[in-house]
């Protein structure tokens, strides 16, 4: 399989990597740090390992918010359609 990995990038602690609403454009695969994951009365934290946007709408508008917990290093992917996910699951 091709490797579409295309760049990593670092979030600081507390800072919002992606809000509600945004478009759906990259899975972030967790590399270290926690991430975590809210809507409205809903909030979990994702660890090492965990893909960002998997339960989102390839190139629709983002169901979630994502803050850092610790500064975190995420791998992104592009993301334009479901099968996509392939890349890294």
């Amino acid at each position: 399989m091709e490797d579409t990995y295309h760049e990593s990038h670092t979030i600081q602690k507390q800072r919002r990597y992606s809000q509600t609403g945004e478009i759906t454009d990259t899975l972030e695969l967790i590399i270290s740090g926690k991430v975590e994951i809210r809507a409205t009365g809903f909030c979990i934290t994702a660890k090492k390992g965990a893909v960002l946007g998997i339960f989102e709408y390839a190139q629709g508008p983002r169901s979630y918010e994502y803050v850092a917990v610790d500064d975190v290093t995420l791998a992104s992917y592009p993301y334009t359609r479901l099968s996509d996910v392939n890349q890294i699951v």
